[in-house]
């Protein structure tokens, strides 16, 4: 990579950050790091490294606009996953520390961001992270409250499913996730009432997204089939109303798991 293109990528990320002073050498050594050549340079999002390499060197000023600029909707995000009303504070501050502290010969976390993705974006699936481990920490399975059926009460498939087989469905889908493994149970928690995406649960379990994408298809059809052997063995429905039900089921996957949970 020649110089000039350095240069280059160094002005523009200074005129996209006025006030946070990067030097030159450290900022070309952040890059170098990351994309040896001028194309892959092209491709990272520097602006958003030059931020971080900036508060990896512990530049105060860097770090406040860091969390001015990207820090403003990972709350409303952790709030979904939180139940107890403490979890999103104890998290937001595990990630401050994460991010911007050394310790025991680790460097801050901001400094393994790569500029290859959205800095907000990476964020929010570093948070995210933290904020299900101080969940699992408190509880394996935090129960949801009567508040998780708010607003579903209209659903006229629901009534219909509640008035047709009361708690024997809902019993059904608990026995179902009961025969999961722990790992497809988390995951489907994870994906139909945590709200995560498969690209926030690659990055969590370290896999690409269409690998994450295919374990929650493969769970989701694991419970589908489970569900159907215990309502036949339970209730003995023919085979065509049956169906009709666990379509419900694949299709409305969240509300299945909430309705188990108040089993």
């Amino acid at each position: 990579m020649g110089p000039a293109s350095l240069r280059e990528l160094y002005r523009r990320s200074q005129r996209a950050w006025p006030g946070i002073d990067v030097s030159f050498d450290a900022f070309a050594a952040h890059v170098k790091s990351r994309a040896p050549s001028e194309d892959e340079a092209a491709r990272l999002h520097v602006e958003a490294l030059y931020l971080a390499c900036a508060c990896a060197a512990g530049d105060v000023h860097a770090i406040a606009v860091l969390e001015a600029t990207c820090f403003g909707g990972l709350t409303a995000v952790l709030a979904r996953l939180d139940t107890t009303g403490t979890l999103v504070d104890e998290a937001m501050q595990r990630l401050r520390v994460e991010l911007f502290t050394s310790a025991g010969g680790r460097a801050p976390k901001i400094a393994a961001y790569s500029g290859t993705g959205d800095l907000t974006r990476w964020l929010r699936v570093l948070a995210t992270r933290i904020a299900l481990k101080l969940r699992q920490r408190t509880t394996r399975e935090l129960p949801l409250g009567d508040e998780a059926l708010v607003g579903l009460s209209d659903s006229p498939e629901l009534a219909l499913l509640r008035a047709r087989y009361g708690a024997a469905f809902q019993a059904a889908v608990h026995e179902a996730l009961r025969s999961l493994s722990h790992r497809q149970r988390t995951l489907l928690r994870q994906h139909a009432l945590d709200g995560l995406g498969v690209t926030e649960l690659g990055a969590f379990y370290g896999v690409h997204r269409a690998t994450a994408a295919r374990w929650v298809a493969d769970a989701t059809e694991r419970l589908v089939t489970a569900t159907r052997r215990v309502l036949m063995r339970r209730l003995g429905i023919d085979r065509g109303e049956l169906s009709s039900v666990l379509r419900f089921l694949r299709t409305n996957l969240d509300l299945s798991l909430r309705l188990a949970s108040q089993s």
